[in-house]
């Protein structure tokens, strides 16, 4: 356990010099992993292109036909409410469309259904009954919505932090109890509640409804949560957090907030939220770093006002092959100067995701972070290195500043995908079928983070570029599971093979 950071501040790593590399063969698998990347997301552009001659000839040769869509039928759903499904679908009764667009219209409507995340699996299908006049048939399998789960997680901010830089403790784990009931009066609203104990003790809940309106564009969410700690991380050193353990509790935070949401259109979301958050310490904490607060603050309590706008056509929302994902958050903390918390944050997302024909897939991720005023209490630090906000083969480090970039690209190989049929085993109808797929992969990130003024501690990873590249394996399966292997080598020199559980964009 003797990488577990705790009360004692830990010693300097000596970088550099007492770990000998051997640069001839670092640079080999370097430049290998970057001209592979390289050369395989060269390869579909050809295939595209001869592709596109050859549609271009039968384009001209295949005469325009209408079809009327008379009826819209929908089977499957038990729970779940029509209107539901049917805010997902743009095409309507007696609407007549050719049939090219009608065919493409389907596929859509077939993944925004799927993404309500409702269904285990989805069929949109043309029933043409006659020349020139069909029906449609919407035919879905419910997901199981009542989850009843227990919790057993790592408390750290991801599995390579605990089994790297925590020396694999068990005592770092939350367990419990989480109980969420999805799809609660068949309008896709949600409930959960949590009850969590071990590492950081937590209590919350959570209720939500995309549409409470007739025509389905407004909803809201609103929650609270009170968790108590008796570990928190005080300062971080050389781009690792130290905590301090106490036999006491030394940290609670209460949280409440309202958030309403407006869908204008098929694949655009606003969000609008304000909160309150107060968050109290014991005096050990602000004696080891008196800028946990602030320079003689005891607490924080402010109001917190956040606006998100979504733009999400990604075909499938766990793990994406196609598509695009645009986010913006803008997020004041604190009303005025006087206040605990004065920090204003700006953070933009784009991630576009290619189907390259012959299961070839490329994606492509960038995030960029500003926030101000430059000089922030500890507690309020931004940085890279927590959620997907990471430049892989640093999943180790926290690098932290008021303003960073971040690109992250991946071209991956489909090796296989199937789906199971597991019903001797299993009884319950909506796990019977078990979908599988893997998906081979090299990838290259690059990142820059800007430190904070007088931010001495941290200096090894700031204010410079950053960068990745290796490869790696992901397996996807259902209920959004995703297991990333990868080995990586980057900008410091290291080697490291990693484990994930979440999609890298």
């Amino acid at each position: 356990m003797g990488s577990v950071r705790e009360m004692k501040l830990p010693q300097k790593r000596n970088i550099g010099k007492d770990e000998p590399v051997m640069q001839l063969k670092i640079n080999a698998f370097a430049i290998a992993c970057f001209f592979a990347l390289t050369f395989f997301s060269c390869l579909p552009s050809a295939a595209q292109d001869s592709g596109k001659k050859n549609k271009t000839v039968a384009a001209d040769t295949i005469p325009q036909r209408f079809i009327k869509v008379e009826k819209i039928y929908i089977i499957g759903h038990k729970r779940t409410r029509k209107s539901i499904i049917t805010r997902e679908l743009s095409i309507e009764e007696n609407g007549i469309y050719d049939s090219t667009t009608l065919a493409t219209t389907l596929e859509l409507d077939k993944q925004k259904i799927f993404n309500t995340r409702l269904f285990n699996t989805v069929d949109v299908t043309l029933l043409e009954t006659a020349p020139g006049i069909g029906s449609v048939l919407v035919k879905v399998e419910e997901r199981w919505y009542f989850f009843p789960a227990p919790i057993f997680q790592l408390a750290d901010r991801n599995f390579n932090d605990w089994w790297t830089n925590r020396g694999r403790d068990f005592s770092r784990v939350n367990y419990g109890v989480r109980v969420d009931q999805y799809n609660l009066r068949g309008m896709n609203d949600r409930l959960r509640l949590i009850a969590q104990f071990g590492f950081t003790r937590q209590f919350d809940i959570t209720y939500s409804i995309p549409y409470f309106d007739k025509r389905q564009r407004h909803g809201f969410t609103t929650g609270a949560s009170y968790n108590e700690s008796k570990n928190v991380a005080y300062q971080t050193d050389d781009h690792i957090p130290t905590f301090i353990r106490s036999e006491d509790l030394i940290q609670n935070r209460f949280n409440t907030y309202l958030q309403y949401s407006y869908r204008n259109a098929f694949y655009n979301f606003h969000y609008f939220t304000v909160g309150y958050q107060k968050l109290q310490t014991a005096d050990t904490i602000r004696q080891l770093n008196p800028n946990y607060f602030g320079i003689n603050k005891e607490q924080q309590q402010f109001v917190h006002l956040k606006y998100q706008f979504l733009r999400d056509r990604r075909d499938f929302r766990n793990y994406p092959l196609k598509g695009y994902y645009i986010s913006f958050i803008g997020e004041k903390d604190g009303l005025s100067n006087k206040a605990d918390v004065n920090l204003w944050s700006g953070k933009l997302l784009y991630a576009k995701f290619w189907d390259m024909g012959k299961g070839f897939y490329f994606a492509t991720g960038l995030t960029g972070l500003v926030s101000g005023p430059s000089s922030q209490p500890y507690s309020l630090n931004q940085s890279l290195g927590f959620g997907r906000n990471y430049v892989r083969g640093f999943e180790l480090n926290v690098v932290e500043g008021p303003r960073y970039v971040l690109s992250k690209n991946t071209f991956k190989k489909e090796i296989f995908k199937t789906t199971k049929d597991i019903s001797k085993i299993m009884l319950i109808p909506q796990f019977q079928k078990l979908p599988l797929a893997l998906y081979a992969k090299v990838f290259f990130d690059l990142g820059y983070v800007q430190n904070y003024p007088n931010y001495e501690l941290n200096t090894r990873l700031s204010n410079k570029l950053l960068y990745g590249v290796g490869t790696g394996l992901d397996l996807v399966s259902f209920y959004d599971f995703v297991v990333r292997t990868e080995y990586s080598y980057n900008s410091q020199g290291d080697f490291h093979f990693f484990l994930n559980f979440k999609a890298e964009l």
